[in-house]
Parts: structure tokens; sequence; C-alpha cells
């Protein structure tokens, strides 16, 4: 068992390590928004994803720009699934490759780099209040 005085330094650093993944998970985030187009996309289908955890994830086709049809798979699958087919949802989309696109709502953008920033904070707070008030 790790002595008390060096538990914060176990906390900060797995709250930096998290910290530092959202940050870098959101870097590429916003360079992707930065050089994606928007669209708007129809669910066409559902994929089951199995596991642990079952989730469904939506199937969505489009039509880039230039008017060429399109279809993916969103990483991000849920349960309840919050869409049903026909639903219309916002898509961003590379024009050099129009096959990596995602949903544009907050939940597909943002989950990954807002768990792991929740969980850094988290993690990095416990670190400095153990430091404080027991090392």
């Amino acid at each position: 068992m790790p002595k008390p005085l060096y538990l914060y330094l176990i906390f900060l650093s797995i709250g930096i390590a998290f910290l530092l993944a959202a940050s870098i998970i959101a870097y590429f985030r916003f360079d992707f928004l930065k050089h994606s187009k928007k669209t708007d996309g129809t669910i066409t289908d559902f994929i089951l994803s199995t596991g642990k955890y079952r989730s469904f994830r939506p199937v969505v086709k489009y039509k880039t720009l230039t008017g060429k049809e399109q279809s993916f798979t969103n990483l991000v699958g849920s349960r309840p699934n919050p869409y049903k087919v026909g639903d219309h949802v916002p898509v961003f989309y590379d024009q050099a490759n129009p096959s990596k696109a995602v949903i544009g709502t907050f939940f597909s953008l943002w989950l990954l780099p807002f768990i792991f920033g929740l969980i850094g904070t988290i993690f990095t707070i416990v670190g400095i209040v153990l430091r404080i008030f027991i090392a």
C-alpha cells in the first residue's frame, strides 16, 4: 500500500494524464471542425454495438456540397437510442475524405473529451487536496 505522503502524486499523475488526453482529443476535434464542411444528413439505419455495453450507432446518409451521396456509421452510440430512422441531423465531413464524418451534436462531438476532462479534473483536485491536508 502506498504511503499517504505519495498518494497525492498518484492522483495528480492520473489527473494530469486524463487532462492531457482530453486536451489532445479536443485539439483534433477542433482541427477537424475547422477544416470540415457542414451539411444535413438523414438517419437510415442503426448498427447494434455488442460487447459489455450494447448501444445503437446511427447510420447516416448525406450529400456533400458537390452533390455526391455518402454514408457513415457514427462512432458514438447510445442506449436508449435518441434517434429514429428518418430523423435529420447536422453532419460535419472532411472534404478530402467525405467518408470521414460525424453527427454534429454535442454528444457526438464532445462526449469523449468531456468525460476525460471531468475525470482528470476530479483526480487532480483530489491530488491537490491530499497534498494540502495529508502530505
